[in-house]
């Protein structure tokens, strides 16, 4: 067969979030993203220590001297059980996201970029129809606007 050039590879957004649904941060190792994936290790890290902790707490309260009322510690174990949840479905959900814009910058006209994302940044609405509309469908493909419509959620809607 032909060997793929480098710069038409793509990431898969399937392979992406099963990687994510694996293990939390597999997704963003998948697209090459290794801060992001040590920020989201590092979260549900804290999130599920925090959330051990507030536990034993809460189960040992009468053997231990603690500040807070005793359920306040199970308040606190919950909080912490939602957010590892949050943050793996966060990571699952960016994983999916990053795939689908793996090598954007590099393949996306940058004055067409420029162009639609001050349409999203100054229209009140996120339909893609309507940018067909105004930014006219002879100049620009429903795939670009489509694109570009998921980078701009993804860096202003955060």
């Amino acid at each position: 067969g032909f060997a793929q050039d480098d710069s038409l590879k793509v990431k898969d957004p399937k392979t992406a979030g099963y990687y994510g649904l694996l293990f939390p941060g597999a997704g963003q190792v998948y697209n090459g993203k290794y801060l992001k994936a040590g920020l989201i290790v590092s979260l549900e890290i804290v999130a599920y220590m925090q959330f051990r902790e507030n536990r034993d707490n809460y189960r040992n309260y009468d053997n231990l001297n603690l500040g807070l009322r005793r359920t306040r510690y199970l308040e606190k174990r919950n909080k912490y059980a939602w957010w590892m949840g949050f943050v793996y479905i966060y990571g699952v959900l960016d994983a999916i996201v990053d795939a689908h814009l793996y090598k954007f910058d590099e393949i996306m006209d940058e004055e067409h970029l420029e162009e639609i994302l001050a349409y999203f940044k100054e229209t009140e609405t996120d339909s893609v129809e309507a940018a067909m509309e105004e930014l006219g469908e002879d100049v620009f493909s429903e795939e670009e606007i489509r694109l570009v419509r998921i980078k701009f959620i993804s860096e202003y809607g955060n």
